[in-house]
């Protein structure tokens, strides 16, 4: 009978320790888990295409194309700045707003990320790229 109640209470025990466990690997992850828009405390600020094109209207927003040189030649967003390196990006004036695209926005996303941090503060990548601002009848060329 002692050792029933033994057995029984090493496995409240058990069960225990591990619902604590599952608990704190829950918490964990979430507390670590890189959400949609956020990087390290940092939201990545996405701009539609109907808003960018509007903003960019600004002489103090620059749109910038990450894509390659073979994308850019297919078509661009007008007066944007074509810059593939990133040593290039940390020359940028901090001063300006910065709208970053590539095709479908996931390569500038993770140029703004690399532009926050390196100083950056005023950027915004444009959700769904060149082909979300094509889709709304945007100018390229």
């Amino acid at each position: 009978m002692a050792k029933i109640i033994n057995n029984k209470l090493h496995l409240s025990i058990l069960t225990i320790a591990f619902l604590i466990i599952v608990v704190l690997l829950i918490v964990y992850e979430e507390e670590n888990t890189v959400k949609e828009g956020d990087i390290k405390g940092f939201s990545i600020q996405n701009i539609q295409p109907d808003k960018a094109s509007k903003k960019a209207q600004d002489e103090n927003v620059k749109l910038i194309d990450i894509r390659t040189k073979s994308e850019r030649e297919k078509s661009h967003i007008p007066d944007s700045k074509h810059i593939q390196e990133k040593e290039t990006l940390e020359e940028l004036d901090r001063n300006y707003t910065y709208i970053l695209y590539c095709q479908s926005g996931n390569r500038s996303s993770g140029t703004v990320k690399f532009l926050y941090n390196n100083g950056f503060r005023d950027i915004y990548n444009l959700k769904g790229g060149i082909q979300a601002w094509e889709e709304e009848g945007l100018k390229t060329y």
